[in-house]
This record gives structure tokens, sequence and C-alpha cells, in this order.
């Protein structure tokens, strides 16, 4: 898991509870990234 650098721990955190391309229930069924572009479309009125 840690590699034994400051960051390392931090990073295994996020990169454990962070999945880019997990669908999550709470948006729709819609990855992260998905859902991220849909808001960006949405704001520019496509």
């Amino acid at each position: 898991m840690a590699s034994g650098k400051p960051g390392a721990v931090q990073f295994d955190y996020v990169e454990m509870f962070y999945n880019p391309v997990r669908k999550q229930v709470r948006n729709g069924m819609l990855s992260p990234v998905a859902f991220e572009r849909q808001q960006v479309l949405k704001a520019e009125g496509v």
C-alpha cells in the first residue's frame, strides 16, 4: 500500500475511495467523469 513517501498514504486513501469509472446511484448511475461531463453540457446549454 504505502511506499514510505509522505504523500503515498494520502494517495492510496484517495485511490481506494475515489473511482472515476464506478457508477454512482446518487447521480443517475453515471460515473463521476460522465456526470461531470453532463453538468458541463447542461451549463453550456447543449
